[in-house]
This record gives C-alpha cells, structure tokens and sequence, in this order.
C-alpha cells in the first residue's frame, strides 16, 4: 500500500496538479497521511503477534485498527474511483500510461514471500 501511496504521490498527483486540481491532491494526501501510519502499525502488531500471540492487548488494538484502515481506505478509493478514475483518460495519452507502468514496474520491490513468509528479521 505503501508503494502504491509513493506512486501516486509521485506520478499522478503531479498530473492533477498540472491539470489545475491543487484541492483534490491535499484531500488525497491527507487520506494518505492517515492512512500510512495505520497501515505501519499494523504491520508491527501482526509482527508482534506471530512472535508473542495475541495478549497484552495487541488483538484488540489490532482488530481497532483493522477497521480503522478499512473505514479510511473505503473513503480514500471512493474517491479516486469517483474523481480520478474517471479522469486518466483526460489526464494520460496512451504513450504516457505505457512509459509510467513501464516505470513503476522497474522500481517495484516485490518483498520476497518465499524466503521470509512472515517479514520476521
């Protein structure tokens, strides 16, 4: 999620802005930025959890945020679905599209699931 916020942030978000959308941009950044730590904290519990089980309260605050993060990101992909979506035709010509999925592919980082299935160091 978090590599999908940066490529936003990076690639179309400067779109928008060009296209004059300053306003939609810091709504999407906002929902961004209550997102991510969310997303982060999560992360840190389920890590938690796998090590040390679910007491001292990590399933609670895990199950709080669980449906924090489903709240916010129901809000935050309405609102690409119903803006943004809607508007890459407007935004992107094709050779456009093709040059940054070609980028964004070349920089992702898919984590390595067989050698670590947990993500524990």
């Amino acid at each position: 999620m978090l590599a999908h916020h940066a490529f936003e942030e990076d690639v179309i978000f400067p779109l928008l802005r060009a296209d004059d959308d300053r306003d939609l941009v810091e709504l999407l950044a906002d929902e961004h930025q209550a997102i991510e730590p969310i997303t982060k904290r999560l992360r840190m519990l389920t890590s938690e959890m796998l090590r040390h089980g679910g007491c001292n309260g990590r399933w609670s605050e895990f199950c709080r945020l669980a449906q924090e993060l489903f709240a916010q990101m129901l809000r935050h992909l309405e609102t690409e679905e119903r803006i943004i979506l809607q508007r890459l035709e407007h935004l992107l010509d094709q050779a456009t599209d093709h040059r940054l999925a070609l980028q964004h592919l070349s920089t992702r980082q898919l984590p390595s699931i067989a050698a670590n299935p947990l993500g524990l160091s």
